[in-house]
């Protein structure tokens, strides 16, 4: 059975899954320099279908038994052995204690043996308990090594376009709601409030909109998201600031010098709010870690 990327988005998988379809993908990888280009294609299809990443550190849970408990959909299941036996098939050099994974895991969740050529079922054992362990020890050990980097790598999404232009309208909506809690909370004051602090005010709930934008995107996407909601927040402040500044000059005639600094301070600000939002959605990742 071959996966289209149709099959994989129908089964519209949790954040969870997906992490857990991607180590189940790897559990069959090539971790040498002779693996496959069409082995490592089927794999980054899947990570980029799925938005899905699996980072060196994710390593650290690598496990066949829980790989096997946290996928929990017989569809997902079926899926998953479907796309195991098709990076069999383009790998057709598949070592002892992977074949064993594959009858773990259709054992594990009752389903049918896939096809494998080369592959006799009847003559594999059954892996179980300590020796289950030890396979996910060395398969661990060796996408870790050097020689797992090119599996590794192909188990990345890339660069998520999608989350810079949903931060952006994540980011308008935020700043828009913060904007009118600031005017409320600057009537309250009443007229005779210190300039100062109606400054502050506003400066800090337009940090606080880019830290909450960033953390928004980096709990919700799936993989490591941190770029894109800082690329996103940083768009409609470089056309609003770009449409402050001509209308300013055309307006006040401002010098060469004054457009200068004025220029100089919006950049400024604007690399404080990409590295606010950075740090949001840094924030954002570590919480979506289990």
């Amino acid at each position: 059975m071959s996966v289209s990327e149709a099959d994989i988005r129908s089964l519209m998988m949790t954040s969870r899954e997906k992490k857990y379809y991607m180590m189940g993908l790897l559990t069959i990888a090539g971790v040498d320099e002779k693996v496959s280009g069409k082995e490592l294609g089927i794999i980054n299809r899947a990570a980029k279908v799925l938005g899905a990443k699996v980072r060196k550190r994710d390593l650290r849970g690598f496990d066949i038994e829980r790989i096997a408990g946290e996928i929990r959909r017989t569809k997902v299941r079926r899926l998953l052995l479907a796309q195991v036996a098709e990076i069999a098939n383009a790998d057709r050099k598949l070592e002892p204690s992977e074949v064993k994974t594959v009858k773990f895991l259709a054992a594990q969740w009752q389903l049918p043996l896939p096809k494998i050529p080369g592959v006799e079922w009847e003559k594999v054992d059954e892996p179980k308990g300590e020796e289950v362990e030890k396979i996910s020890d060395a398969k661990r050990e060796k996408l870790e090594s050097g020689g797992g980097e090119k599996a590794l790598a192909s188990a990345d999404h890339g660069f998520q376009f999608v989350w810079v232009i949903g931060a952006a309208v994540i980011y308008i909506v935020v700043a828009g709601f913060l904007t009118v809690l600031t005017a409320i909370i600057e009537a309250g004051a009443g007229a005779g409030a210190d300039p100062a602090n109606g400054l502050l005010l506003k400066v800090g709930m337009g940090f606080f909109a880019c830290l909450l934008t960033g953390l928004i995107v980096g709990k919700l996407s799936t993989g490591r998201t941190i770029r894109e909601p800082a690329i996103g927040v940083v768009l409609p402040q470089v056309a609003v600031v770009g449409w402050f500044i001509y209308s300013v000059r055309e307006a006040s005639g401002l010098s060469d010098e004054q457009m200068k600094f004025l220029i100089i301070g919006g950049v400024v600000a604007g690399l404080a709010q990409y590295v606010t939002t950075l740090i949001g959605a840094w924030i954002g990742e570590a919480l979506d870690r289990d």
